[in-house]
């Protein structure tokens, strides 16, 4: 079913939300030097758990990613393969969003965590000395810091999303134009608000 005007209006409007959000938040890691290198611990990357909630975190996060990239030290490569591994993160974090332990889409914190921890050390690879210890050094530096970021912060991120409600409006007002048909079913009961 085609989307009213009130809905794409809003999914444009969170998609660029979440992107500003998510660039400041880099850009804020970035002056304390943990947005970009091998070592990284991005506050931003908590937001890569937001398509649990809306589709339209996924463009967000893509574009600001992109954006974020761009004061990357190591230039455009870094806005080629880190945009990379947030789509396909924010993808897999989407499909992911039913799967729950106890309530919490757990396994949808999984996916930030891998691709970065392996796009990203295999950028890194590929601009330094490309030694197999530089591949699994910076796999292992990178998937820690994102671990920190999408799973000790990311799940209380998550449940006070949830609780708030902030992306569950849209679909209870227009439950017809809901994503994927998700608004009102069993499991979007089940979960309360884990699903958009």
């Amino acid at each position: 079913m085609k989307a009213s005007k009130p809905d794409a209006v809003r999914y444009i409007a969170e998609a660029g939300i979440i992107a500003a959000l998510y660039v400041a938040l880099t850009y804020v890691a970035g002056l304390m030097g943990l947005a970009y290198g091998p070592v990284q611990f991005r506050i931003s990357e908590v937001l890569t758990l937001l398509p649990v909630f809306t589709p339209a975190a996924v463009p967000g996060l893509v574009i600001g990613c992109a954006i974020s990239n761009i004061a990357s030290t190591v230039g455009i490569i870094d806005v080629v393969f880190g945009t990379l591994a947030t789509l396909l993160a924010a993808i897999c974090t989407r499909a992911l969003r039913n799967v729950c332990v106890k309530g919490i889409p757990v396994l949808s914190t999984l996916p930030p965590v891998v691709f970065n921890g392996i796009i990203i050390a295999f950028e890194i690879w590929l601009m330094g000395d490309r030694s197999p210890a530089l591949f699994w050094g910076s796999c292992w530096t990178i998937a820690l810091g994102e671990a920190v970021v999408c799973i000790i912060l990311g799940i209380p991120f998550m449940a006070v999303i949830k609780k708030t409600r902030i992306f569950s409006s849209a679909a209870k007002k227009h439950p017809e134009s809901a994503d994927e048909g998700v608004a009102g079913s069993k499991e979007t009961k089940q979960n309360e608000g884990f699903e958009a």
